[in-house]
């Protein structure tokens, strides 16, 4: 079944949200992330300006936090927190070099990141995609299993 064929589904059935991995480290989908997924501006477009690179002051206290976490969890086998500006936003960038399922994850981390992030918001990217390999190529990492 095709992602979008799936959420008319849930439309046409008034279901609100859904989730992966229900018995494990579960993820709950819900209108806002589906909104957020299906959104245009979470998307790179090809010629897109985006200028990434090493922050200026890194988030000690963050960078703590994720570590902890990733040893717990063992999915992640690099971790790399980079700075990145997008239609002159600025975020933090975190890449990882991780195992599928740490993409189930995703919520934890920003959950744990949110009182860590001065205010700016926190991307995810893989390390396995086009973007996330060109990013990280000679950065040093944070985290390293």
């Amino acid at each position: 079944m095709k992602y979008n064929d799936f959420l008319k589904g849930m439309r046409m059935m008034h279901i609100k949200g859904f989730v992966i991995n229900p018995y494990g480290c579960n993820l709950v989908i819900g209108d806002s992330q589906i909104e957020t997924i299906n959104s245009e501006s979470a998307k790179i477009s090809a010629g897109e300006k985006i200028a990434v690179g090493k922050t200026k002051e890194m988030p000690v206290d963050l960078l703590k936090v994720l570590s902890d976490f990733f040893a717990k969890t063992k999915y992640v086998q690099q971790a790399f927190l980079l700075w990145m500006v997008r239609n002159n936003e600025c975020s933090y960038l975190l890449v990882l070099d991780a195992e599928n399922e740490v993409k189930t994850l995703f919520k934890s981390i920003s959950d744990i990141s949110h009182d860590y992030l001065n205010g700016f918001f926190l991307d995810i990217v893989m390390a396995d995609t086009s973007f996330g390999r060109s990013v990280i190529e000679n950065q040093l990492h944070f985290y390293k299993s």
